[in-house]
């Protein structure tokens, strides 16, 4: 978790309404997801922030922990869920991804 907020530092736009986080396995061989809701259109900003979080959260782990983060757009209406959070819910009819993934690699083997 202590990750997520550090990649998220400077990546906050005017227009994000919450991020979702999961995380599966152990910190040497795991996943990372996350999914950005973002108010309106997910334009090159939004994504070069999501891919710029989603670096800072690959440096943190091994290569052997994946990690996907993506963005979307809210749609519709707030579930209920999405309404004692605050923000939207993610994973609901109205969220449409758009990925925006980096490959992993170890700079520091040889």
């Amino acid at each position: 978790m202590l990750s997520m907020l550090r990649a998220l530092w400077e990546q906050v736009t005017a227009d994000l309404r919450g991020v979702a986080v999961t995380f599966r396995g152990s910190s040497e061989q795991g996943a990372i997801e996350a999914r950005f809701l973002y108010e309106g259109e997910v334009g090159d900003v939004q994504a070069e922030c999501v891919s710029m979080a989603e670096t800072y959260c690959i440096a943190d782990f091994p290569p052997e922990v994946s990690v996907a983060f993506r963005s979307g757009t809210r749609r519709g209406t707030r579930s209920a869920a999405g309404r004692a959070l605050g923000v939207p819910a993610l994973g609901v009819r109205g969220l449409t991804d758009r990925s925006c993934r980096v490959q992993a690699t170890n700079l520091g083997s040889s």
